[in-house]
């Protein structure tokens, strides 16, 4: 067992609470919490360690359970308890247990862990109000958050679990999120006899993917081979639509009409135009029909093929796999350059959903509804110059009050780029990378070039990304002073350098030429992060395996992360968006939850066998 398995063995034992141990102690219970999620390792001598330990000890000692606990922890008669228990919860702690997980996943929390979580998180639900609601300890459930425990799968509390999650959804209207979390149809939670049991079963069902999975991987597999094609004949059939000269369209069907018309006579233009698209309404009318989803992506890359220019604002309250759902909907798009992505610093309307789409100086879809009305309201349709002029200005006002949600750099804006990373090494916001080998900012540049040469490439070559490379280096270790960085890093086994598959991480330079290491050149990089580690500002998690082949991360906590595809062409999306950033910070924190970890000089052995 690691340390957060024995601690949490000790409380179910003694049949505590955190805040209990915490008043034994004078220890704060979010600490104590933290212990049991794995989230935080004591030093082995630090202060609070062994106060905890002492807290243990005098809560068992109340409780007539010193001896319960002699037992469980195996200590002998005659023994120090306080330093038995100090030995009993650090010993066996090695920093890495190198797990081959099932489908190539990089942590071991439960199915069910992450799905609760992702439930949790959408319906922005605390821990003590489902204890609550479920009968429970809230202790129970943060281990159920953790990945530490499940309930049975057909128990009576899985069941209340899932009636008191469909309840919340009911009282927010959040029914098609809900849907678009699970797969399941948004009408099917209207009857709860068939829901419950379906909604059950979700929860363990390992085919079901996570949704930061989910996005992650369409990024990883994401290729501008795979974009809809436009075939000959293929938009025939809205020929009919775009004739039309209505006014007034009604229903989610009579938006669909609208879109096509307005996007259509977009593709139709023989120059390029200015597009300006807004909604705060529920997707679903986008995502309900698969059929007009395609004819959407179609039209949508007819008009960036003309030239266009795109520029569309995300809802800042949207849920986090709405948000997702959009993102990834839009990814062709992004990747093409001619879209811009911004998010609305304000708060949404309780009462109305807006959606304004403008072609600029030409035609104007709007509307304004009542929450809930959207499937059968009225959608106004404008082509007069007076209308399209006011509504694009409205636009334009609500632009200026929000910021960019993804930014998608390529080569072409490595400076930009070189930009963003020194203005973000300059906040002091503490710092997680998700590595697919270890950074070259950690690489000496003799042996950066030493390894260039040895792989052909040009003098001029060379020189250039050297130059990168003295940038990035300065950054890092500039940054070092600032903040806490730590870097998860894929780590290979002995075989895989004679395999070539330990390539060199020269995807942060945007080089997407495939280098990779000798065991000697990997052994001499691993040395000289060894020197780094002296700097208790920066640590590493080693990590056994990675779901992605093709992408890596940087967060600077939640305030802005970097989803790097690694492959050709290299491209790095930003994210600004405070759901975004919190949502892929917390999926890095949970690759770390599985390991084992102790100490520093555990982790320096560790990489000495390099």
């Amino acid at each position: 067992m690691n340390l957060a398995e024995k601690i949490n063995s000790i409380f179910e034992l003694l049949s505590c609470t955190n805040s209990q141990i915490a008043k034994s102690t004078g220890i704060d219970s979010s600490i104590i919490s933290k212990y049991r999620t794995g989230k935080r390792v004591p030093g082995k001598t630090s202060l609070q360690f062994i106060m905890f330990c002492k807290g243990i000890i005098l809560y068992a000692s109340e409780n007539k359970m010193l001896d319960s606990l002699r037992s469980h922890c195996m200590i002998p008669e005659g023994q120090n308890v306080e330093e038995e228990i100090q030995r009993y919860l650090i010993s066996d702690q090695g920093y890495i247990e190198k797990v081959k997980h099932q489908n190539n996943k990089p942590y071991s929390t439960s199915i069910f862990s992450k799905k609760f979580n992702s439930i949790m998180i959408l319906l922005n639900i605390q821990n003590i109000r489902i204890a609550r609601a479920v009968n429970v300890d809230s202790s129970l459930i943060s281990r159920f958050r953790s990945g530490l425990r499940a309930p049975a799968r057909n128990s009576n509390l899985i069941k209340s679990i899932c009636v008191y999650f469909i309840k919340i959804a009911k009282q927010n209207k959040m029914e098609d999120e809900m849907a678009c979390l699970t797969g399941f149809l948004s009408d099917e939670f209207k009857d709860e006899t068939i829901i419950i049991s379906k909604f059950a079963d979700w929860f363990f069902n390992k085919n079901e993917p996570d949704i930061m999975d989910n996005f992650l991987g369409g990024i990883n597999s994401f290729s501008l081979n795979n974009s809809p094609n436009i075939i000959p004949g293929e938009l025939s059939g809205i020929n009919g639509i775009l004739s039309k000269k209505e006014s007034t369209y009604h229903g989610s069907d009579g938006l669909r009409e609208a879109v096509v018309r307005f996007l259509g006579n977009a593709a139709s233009l023989k120059h390029p135009n200015v597009f300006k698209l807004y909604s705060d309404q529920n997707i679903s009318w986008l995502n309900g029909d698969a059929k007009f989803l395609n004819t959407w992506k179609v039209l949508m890359i007819s008009i960036l093929l003309n030239g266009s220019t795109i520029k569309i604002i995300h809802n800042i309250e949207r849920t986090l796999p709405e948000m997702l759902s959009g993102i990834e909907k839009w990814l062709p798009l992004y990747m093409s350059g001619l879209v811009e992505g911004y998010y609305s610093k304000q708060s949404c309307d309780e009462s109305f959903t807006h959606t304004l789409f403008v072609n600029s100086n030409k035609e104007v879809v709007q509307s304004c509804l009542v929450q809930g009305t959207e499937k059968n309201g009225t959608y106004y349709y404008y082509t007069d110059e007076k209308s399209v002029q006011y509504y694009e200005n409205q636009f334009d006002s609500l632009l200026s009050l929000s910021k960019p949600l993804v930014m998608v750099y390529k080569r072409n804006r490595i400076n930009e780029y070189n930009f963003l990373l020194s203005d973000i090494s300059n906040e002091k916001y503490n710092c997680r990378r998700f590595l697919l080998s270890p950074s070259v900012s950690s690489m000496p540049a003799d042996l950066l070039h030493k390894i260039l040469l040895e792989n052909n490439f040009t003098v001029k070559e060379t020189e250039s990304i050297l130059e990168i490379h003295e940038t990035r280096y300065s950054m890092f270790k500039s940054e070092l002073e600032k903040c806490q960085i730590v870097d998860y890093i894929v780590f290979p086994e002995k075989e895989d350098f004679a395999n070539h598959k330990v390539k060199v991480n020269l995807a942060d330079l945007f080089i997407d030429r495939p280098v990779y290491y000798t065991e000697e050149d990997f052994s001499l990089h691993i040395k000289s992060i060894i020197s780094y580690l002296e700097n208790r500002n920066y640590n590493i998690i080693p990590v056994s395996s990675s779901p992605y082949e093709n992408i890596q991360i940087l967060v600077k906590e939640n305030n802005v992360s970097i989803v790097q595809k690694t492959d050709s062409p290299v491209t790095c999306f930003r994210f600004d968006h405070p759901i975004m950033c919190k949502a892929i910070n917390e999926y890095i924190e949970l690759i770390g939850q599985s390991i084992k970890i102790c100490s520093k000089d555990e982790l320096i052995g560790f990489l000495r066998k390099y």
